[in-house]
């Protein structure tokens, strides 16, 4: 950051680095969207509207205490959290799949 930008952005360095650890559980959480057309389109709208409300829960209690971390570090752990409660959806949906495929033939 410094060398892009200076040192006065010195301070948004771990901020960063914590937003790109974000960045791995926020590409698998895009990669659940298909799960809307195997008709768990319902349920990953309410995970991640339960996500959405806990990360604006936690941020008001992170921000003040922590500045710009805080609100990265609940970025991160909620993001972590809505991967693992996708887990169970993607095996549903991976059941689904083989059970139609099975069928069809």
């Amino acid at each position: 950051v410094t060398f892009l930008f200076g040192h006065r952005y010195a301070s948004s360095g771990p901020v960063l680095a914590v937003l790109a650890a974000a960045s791995v559980p926020g590409t698998v959480v895009v990669a659940a969207l298909p799960l809307v057309g195997v008709r768990a389109g319902r349920q990953l709208a309410r995970m991640m509207a339960v996500a959405l409300v806990g990360n604006i829960g936690l941020n008001l209690i992170a921000i003040p205490r922590f500045g710009p971390i805080g609100a990265a570090v609940t970025t991160l752990a909620c993001q972590l959290v809505l991967v693992v409660a996708l887990i169970p959806a993607f095996a549903r949906a991976r059941a689904g799949e083989t059970e139609g495929a099975i069928s069809s033939r």
